[in-house]
């Protein structure tokens, strides 16, 4: 634990005097530094603290668990993914990354909604409808009737449960 009754210079190492203004040429173009000047300084500092050997790190890649999905987020990414396999073919691989991991995030928002007493329909297409955006060149009127169409199944699988 610091001590707090010293004062800060007693307890701060003492830190060498760095450049605090550098010297303007004549033409204002770049400032002259005094490359030497800070050469020293940097050394001083280096030789100030002391040196602690850091652990080797493996370079080997490490094993990721795979992670374990529930069988209602299954049937929900199930129900999300349904007529959906053209259009995502369609993406570059770039956005398909970005679509696979908004609609993971959308699957578990509304895994959390199932969970709950009461659930809002609007906000449930709320969800769908804003990962559906993420589809480009999708006409606005198929991506509310997808939104609708997909929330409506999932409320039925939550009334099966």
């Amino acid at each position: 634990m610091p001590d707090l009754a010293r004062p800060v210079a007693e307890v701060m190492p003492s830190i060498p005097e760095v450049i605090r203004s550098p010297e303007v040429t004549e033409h204002n173009e770049k400032p002259a530094v005094n490359v030497e000047k800070s050469i020293e300084v940097s050394q001083e500092a280096q030789e100030a603290t002391p040196t602690q050997e850091v652990p080797a790190v493996s370079t080997s890649t490490a094993l990721v668990a795979p992670i374990v999905k529930s069988p209602v987020r299954r049937n929900i990414e199930k129900v999300l993914e349904e007529d959906l396999k053209f259009l995502y073919l369609e993406l570059p691989p770039e956005r398909r990354v970005i679509f696979r991991q908004q609609g993971d995030l959308t699957a578990s928002r509304i895994e959390y909604l199932m969970g709950q007493a009461t659930m809002k329909i609007s906000y449930l297409v709320y969800l769908i409808r804003r990962w559906l955006t993420l589809l480009p060149g999708v006409n606005y009127y198929f991506i509310e009737q997808e939104s609708k169409i997909k929330a409506e199944k999932i409320l039925f699988l939550n009334a099966k449960e």
